[in-house]
């Protein structure tokens, strides 16, 4: 856990380390402990996280004759992978850190090390001996990655501010990426960021820059569900599922304490239950939960629920009032998100952050229970599972009372041809000559309904450019805070399980996870309903108006080149701001406030 940096000069000239530390010089890092390795013309640097509780960092940097590495992340099943590289490279690693067995799987693997690895990791290793920089990101892009070219230096960082601090780098945004989050709310090319001179490594990715030539690229890995699998008796598939889940939670607790953001719902109070399972005895003093609650709104049943919940497993629980943050708080007082984005309510992920890393340097979240278990349509599965098997599974479905989703209203929407409004009608003339807005639409839409087999639905959920885009707003170096949010759900190994699953019965209403949680959670959680959120922060926190948004966008620097404010102005009616009935009109004004309080002069934290 921790930030890192590696420049490579292409031409030959030296690097020099001091520069490398101070770009590691960003909250919520710590520059006092960074350390950097230079030779000749590479040069690679890291640092812990500034944390409270974890004052033994794990090594972000290793060292060696021939190879050089710098990580942020952690590896799953590393007792298999120890024993597979021992026996290959027929010497003992006991005593090895993560960073360590990396190094050892390039040795047995090269390039291709990374399909061998599991787990949530970014890393850059410097191999001296065929003078190249070789960097990957993990399968789901939990952990971030930059790169850049700059006349003849190749930068890299998994941390935004940090690359963006090397000399030469502009604050120039990329065209294409802001249309994106006009129209779809985030970056939808996993290879761009938000900044024309800056280039994500996508995940499932390997990175190669040598000495001398010009980086390529090349995927490793893609997620390919395969057939649904065939089970002998209902219970043994929640049984794989249950025992799948518990050891992706289990190689996300570090030794010590840990936290978990648990809303109250099933997704993450079970990831807090199984947890507590595996901590055992030490689980009451381990394990601690944190939930964003709204004291003023009667209908937030959040600490109710969540209640129930830490003393069924007797764990302590903080619950955090949200009432009180506004949309972009913080935005113009150093909280400001490293690049555009529609998540205005940054600050109040931050708070809860800040009160974990109080606790521990980890929290665990139940994010992607839903869409991982979301069940495709009935239609959907027509001659892509049995016709028998699948009747089979939509009577047990309703037998157990609950509706399996038809499909019927989605099919007749495929041969409806989509309207012009879906693209903002106040895009500024120079955002549409550069980036074709109405075709960009048709081709994003297309993407995420691609027919990708029996439980489609699902894996386009999982693969969506929305949860890299999650994962680097929440990263440390993001949010500013010094707490490392893990992902129990995005395991790959039980991705790969639930994918296995039929849609019916076992992913309809989630009955695998509500069968797996029986006995272990209250009762009350296990068979509450999927209920939409109590409340809509865009209409919660701060009474925007129609007029408000307008002279917010005028007061931006540089958003002519994105919209028109006489078209926004005209075009946006009186109460639906901020809804799909206004498509595109929280991105604008998200736009607007981060234009506003950016200083394309400075980077630093």
């Amino acid at each position: 856990m921790g930030g890192f940096v590696a420049v490579l000069n292409t031409n030959g000239a030296p690097v020099d380390g001091r520069p490398l530390k101070t770009m590691l010089d960003v909250v919520p890092y710590d520059p006092s402990r960074a350390t950097a390795w230079t030779s000749d013309a590479v040069g690679l640097a890291a640092t812990p996280l500034r944390s409270p509780v974890c004052l033994t960092p794990i090594p972000a940097m290793v060292h060696g004759d021939r190879l050089t590495i710098v990580m942020d992340g952690r590896l799953d099943d590393r007792a298999a992978l120890l024993r597979q590289l021992e026996e290959d490279l027929g010497r003992r690693l006991t005593a090895s850190s993560d960073a360590d067995l990396v190094t050892a799987a390039y040795e047995r693997w090269g390039v291709e090390c990374a399909a061998h690895l599991r787990g949530d990791f970014s890393f850059c290793i410097w191999d001296a001996e065929r003078q190249q920089l070789v960097c990957a990101r993990d399968h789901f892009g939990v952990k971030p990655f930059y790169y850049a070219r700059v006349g003849a230096a190749i930068v890299i960082s998994n941390v935004l501010r940090s690359i963006r601090r090397y000399p030469g780098i502009s604050a120039r945004l990329d065209d294409v990426a802001v249309g994106d989050v006009l129209l779809f709310g985030l970056a939808m090319d996993l290879s761009r960021s938000m900044f024309a001179d800056v280039s994500r490594l996508p995940p499932g990715h390997v990175l190669v820059s040598a000495r001398c030539g010009e980086p390529r690229l090349f995927r490793y890995w893609a997620l390919e569900p395969g057939e649904t699998r065939r089970y002998r008796n209902d219970q043994e598939p929640v049984e794989e599922f249950a025992s799948a889940l518990r050891v992706a939670v289990a190689d996300r607790l570090q030794s010590g304490r840990i936290g978990v953001l648990m809303s109250g719902g099933l997704d993450s109070s079970s990831i807090a239950a199984v947890a507590s399972d595996v901590l055992g005895p030490t689980a009451p003093e381990s394990l601690r939960a944190f939930t964003g609650i709204y004291e003023s709104v009667a209908e937030d049943e959040e600490r109710h629920f969540s209640s129930l919940v830490a003393a069924r497993l007797n764990i302590a629980i903080e619950h955090l009032p949200l009432d009180r943050y506004k949309l972009f708080e913080g935005w113009d007082s150093g909280a400001l998100p490293p690049e555009p984005t529609t998540e205005p309510m940054t600050a109040a992920t931050a708070g809860l952050l800040a009160r974990a890393s109080a606790h521990a340097a980890c929290v665990l979240t139940g994010d992607a229970g839903d869409p991982l278990l979301l069940p495709s349509t009935l239609i959907g599965q027509l001659g892509r599972v049995p016709l028998q098997r699948l009747i089979t599974g939509f009577w047990t479905s309703l037998r157990a009372q609950v509706r399996p989703p038809i499909g019927l209203r989605s099919s007749l929407r495929r041969y409806v041809p989509a309207s012009l409004t879906d693209v903002p009608a106040w895009f500024a003339e120079p955002l549409r000559r550069s980036c074709d807005a109405r075709s960009r639409w048709v081709e994003i839409s297309a993407r995420r309904s691609a027919d990708r087999g029996a439980r489609s639905a699902a894996v386009n959920s999982v693969i969506d450019p929305w949860w890299p885009s999650t994962f680097e707003t929440y990263d440390p170096g993001a949010i500013g805070q010094p707490v490392e949010m893990r992902y129990p759900f995005f395991d790959i190994r039980l991705v790969g399980v639930v994918l296995g699953l039929a849609s019916f019965p076992f992913c309809v209403n989630k009955q695998v996870l509500r069968r797996a949680m029986r006995g272990r959670l209250p009762d009350a959680i296990v068979q509450r309903p999927k209920t939409p959120l109590a409340v809509q922060p865009e209409a919660f926190h701060g009474q925007w108006s129609v007029s408000d948004a307008v002279q917010a966008i005028a007061a931006a620097p540089g958003i002519e080149q994105y919209v028109d404010i006489q078209k926004f102005e005209a075009a946006v009616r009186p109460g639906c701001l901020f809804t799909d009935r206004s498509r595109g009109t929280l991105a604008a004004v998200s736009l607007a406030m981060w234009l506003r309080h950016s200083d394309p002069t400075a980077v630093s934290a």
